[in-house]
């Protein structure tokens, strides 16, 4: 307790007995006090103004030792929080805002402070370097290739090429190889480094014997046409004894942009195929068993092509996937008909079936939507589809007769390699 002559220690102003504060020794005013100390305000502690740390969102001020056992400073934003409410990661703290901002992994769904070019975290980008066969789980961040003239000044896609693009997955198997898994695969990767992009990966696939898929990334028509080399190059691998037409599982499926489609579009496009089977089983070349059971024809989608056009399912039902149209992924419709192939010219005619179809059922009305009809929209446009109008003729959906002005050496070529 001061006495009578008591003063602040600060303003010398003379203190009676109740309005003296005293600090260490030493007594204060009250104004002085208030000026330069406060009171933590979790433990009372008297500290000096400069050494509490002040928390903005409670408008209060604590001393240090009770900041660190309750708060903790956010990595990303830098806000103050309590500790009960942190995210840790790599012994950084981060609120919960911050914390659901920052990346995950696409592969194994990590949460992670940085990834690589392709959406994954350091563990499993090297896991990937180093096997050059991802999980069949993986899934990354698309690249879509257009051709040169399909993308303007500032480096988007041009509008008027529509919505369209194109992708697939080739499933092969190793039969007489003398090479691993692994090194077929460096293969693909080679062939990407040639061309200076990423546009295959490769995927495991549990439904195959020691083999594994090729992916690609979404690609334009005209990309397509303008880089086939670049897609030409995977056909090695049957040189390198792999196989995909001779095996029992191997398929080609191809995707196709979900909205590129309208809700009429599409169901013409669901009304072909369940309405002309038989064509659909020749051009897929494969078994009616083998059809059946990797891509057939369900009997509740035909009952309900309407309903699934309009609704674009987006089903997680994995039965629903082994349809020969599967609706089911959340951005493609994927047609999983054909039978897996490493000859050049069965793939193409493939590929050239996709764009036909798809270019067919868009401009004619469901009465004109029937093989007859198809056959002669290939017969007009034969320049276009030219593998695809030379396996109809192979397989005498066309006159042989109209093979002229085609060359003959070509024709047979393209007939032995779609066998």
């Amino acid at each position: 307790m001061p006495n009578e002559e008591t003063t602040c220690c600060n303003c010398k102003k003379v203190l009676d007995a109740y309005e003296a504060v005293k600090v260490q020794d030493k007594f204060y005013c009250e104004i002085c006090f208030n000026n330069h100390f406060c009171r933590c305000a979790l433990c009372s502690e008297i500290i000096k103004i400069e050494d509490g740390i002040y928390i903005r969102s409670r408008d209060e001020t604590v001393c240090d030792l009770c900041f660190h056992m309750h708060f903790f400073i956010c990595y990303s934003c830098n806000g103050i929080y309590y500790i009960d409410n942190s995210y840790c990661l790599s012994h950084n703290y981060y609120c919960e805002s911050c914390w659901s901002e920052l990346p995950s992994c696409r592969n194994c769904g990590d949460i992670c402070q940085t990834l690589d070019f392709d959406d994954l975290c350091p563990d499993c980008a090297g896991t990937a370097d180093a096997n050059g066969i991802h999980d069949h789980s993986y899934q990354p961040r698309y690249n879509y290739y257009t051709g040169k003239h399909e993308i303007d000044d500032h480096g988007q896609i041009n509008p008027d090429i529509g919505k369209l693009f194109f992708g697939f997955e080739l499933e092969i198997e190793k039969v007489e190889s003398f090479k691993s898994l692994l090194e077929l695969a460096e293969v693909i990767d080679n062939i990407n480094l040639k061309y200076d992009n990423a546009f295959f990966y490769n995927k495991e696939d549990s439904s195959l014997t020691n083999g594994f898929e090729i992916v690609s990334h979404p690609f334009t028509w005209t990309w397509f046409k303008e880089n086939k080399k670049q897609i030409d190059e995977i056909f090695i691998l049957k040189e390198q004894g792999c196989r995909s037409y001779q095996t029992e599982s191997c398929g080609l499926h191809f995707h196709l942009s979900k909205n590129a489609f309208t809700t009429f579009h599409l169901y013409k496009l669901l009304k072909f195929f369940y309405e002309n089977k038989y064509f659909v089983e020749v051009i897929s070349q494969r078994s009616s068993g083998n059809l059946s059971h990797w891509a057939g024809f369900n009997e509740n989608d035909q009952a309900n092509m309407k309903l699934i056009a309009k609704e674009k399912s987006n089903s997680t039902d994995s039965e629903r996937r082994y349809v020969c149209i599967n609706t089911t992924p959340e951005k493609t419709i994927e047609i999983r008909i054909f039978r897996g192939t490493l000859n050049k010219q069965g793939f193409y005619k493939a590929l050239e079936f996709v764009k036909a179809i798809f270019e067919f059922t868009l401009i004619n009305p469901p009465n004109k939507i029937c093989t007859h009809e198809f056959i002669s929209f290939i017969k007009k446009n034969k320049k276009e589809y030219l593998n695809l109008y030379i396996f109809l003729i192979h397989k005498n959906y066309i006159e042989e007769e109209e093979k002229s002005g085609l060359s003959k050496e070509y024709c047979k070529t393209v007939q032995q390699e779609t066998l």
